[in-house]
């Protein structure tokens, strides 16, 4: 069985895709740090906080972490939508 990848592994994978792995781990651990948290240890609403921090910067990596953000908020609700029982139609 393969480890589960952490929440920061998450975030750096989807913003690497747009910006390379160097730069997205340098947002990520600079947003963590900057909003008081471990990145190794991010919870799904901490997840949303770093994503929301990056989104603030300028440029390429403030619009794909944008689009990141509301990625995530659209899993969070399916989630809560399938655990009420209502799934996807």
């Amino acid at each position: 069985m393969q480890p589960l990848t952490s929440r920061m592994d998450r975030l750096i994978g989807m913003l690497a895709e747009a910006v390379g792995e160097p730069a997205a781990r340098a947002a990520v651990s600079a947003a963590a740090a900057s909003c008081g948290l471990d990145a190794n240890t991010l919870t799904a609403e901490e997840e949303q906080e770093v994503i929301a921090r990056i989104a603030r910067s300028p440029g390429l990596i403030g619009i794909t972490a944008q689009l990141i953000g509301a990625r995530l908020r659209l899993e969070v609700v399916r989630r809560r939508s399938l655990s009420e029982g209502r799934g996807a139609r």
